[in-house]
């Protein structure tokens, strides 16, 4: 998540319940986090967007962990 928002989400700055309006992934969201993690709500028509986002972070952090 600190790849895809600017804001410090570690769980002593923005613990469980807390929620913020913010830019996720470059598209503007809601975050929320819960006991279970993160929540994030943001425009259906975003949808394919964010994920790739997603998956472009994802690829990355696994090629510098040395997965494949």
């Amino acid at each position: 998540m600190c790849s895809l928002c600017a804001l410090d989400l570690r769980s002593q700055k923005f613990g469980a319940d807390d929620i913020a309006q913010t830019r996720v992934g470059h598209i503007e969201a809601v975050t929320f986090r819960s006991p279970a993690g993160f929540d994030i709500l943001f425009d259906v028509t975003a949808s394919a967007y964010f994920a790739r986002a997603v998956a472009s972070v994802a690829g990355h952090t696994d090629q510098h962990r040395g997965h494949s």
